[in-house]
């Protein structure tokens, strides 16, 4: 019985680190993936899905996998109400 319970709970961990792996290739987070519709900064003028932060497979997989601990640049460009803020690992700094 506790093998059945292991090859499940194998099973399950495979399918999240595929979907972890399908993400991090395509450059979106998981709330992304959901939420495509209310996030405007991944639409395109037409009203189609884009996503401006990917740079292709290859690309995006060497970012993450190269060097896990590299300063990240997130710019907000959903909150109107904000200005464009910059922040690097917690750090807030004003875009320039």
């Amino acid at each position: 019985a506790w093998l059945a319970g292991d090859l499940i709970g194998l099973c399950f961990t495979v399918v999240l680190a595929l979907i972890k792996l399908y993400e991090a290739a395509k450059n979106i987070t998981s709330y992304e993936m959901v939420s495509k519709e209310s996030c405007t900064y991944l639409m395109a003028p037409d009203g189609q899905f884009s996503n401006p932060f990917d740079k292709g497979i290859v690309r995006n997989l060497q970012e993450i996998l190269s060097d896990p601990l590299h300063q990240v640049e997130v710019v907000c460009m959903d909150a109107p109400e904000m200005d464009a803020r910059s922040v690097t690992r917690g750090t807030q700094n004003k875009a320039g």
